[in-house]
């Protein structure tokens, strides 16, 4: 699944329930070789392929995207166990995660990695 899959797929699952202050980013996102951009104010996303410089920048492997859109793992954990290293500000990371691991984007990835087949 490419970077810009990813962003589609966080774009398409929509905003947060209720925006969250100080959850703000400019987030690259980098898979199987494809980088795409998306901002995102108060963890929602509001734009893909926003113009300026990413805050964070994060390049997920195949096993990872697999494992965010199965349930079986999460950007989080990732970094928690440092096999996920962002470049760039962690508050930055912090919103591109609670975007990625809400159910909603979950479910749009696995739609996608399945569309792939």
């Amino acid at each position: 699944m490419s970077g810009a899959a990813i962003a589609a797929a966080a774009r398409f699952a929509g905003g947060a329930p209720d925006p969250i202050d100080g959850l703000d980013a400019v987030a690259e996102i980098t898979a199987s070789g494809s980088t795409s951009t998306i901002q995102i104010i108060g963890g929602q996303v509001v734009d893909v392929e926003p113009a300026g410089e990413p805050t964070v920048s994060v390049t997920f492997s195949p096993t990872q995207l697999a494992a965010l859109a199965d349930g079986t793992g999460t950007p989080s954990q990732d970094y928690m166990r440092g096999d996920l290293k962002p470049e760039g500000s962690v508050r930055a990371a912090a919103a591109l995660f609670h975007v990625l691991e809400r159910e909603d984007t979950r479910s749009a990835l696995a739609s996608a990695l399945a569309a792939e087949g």
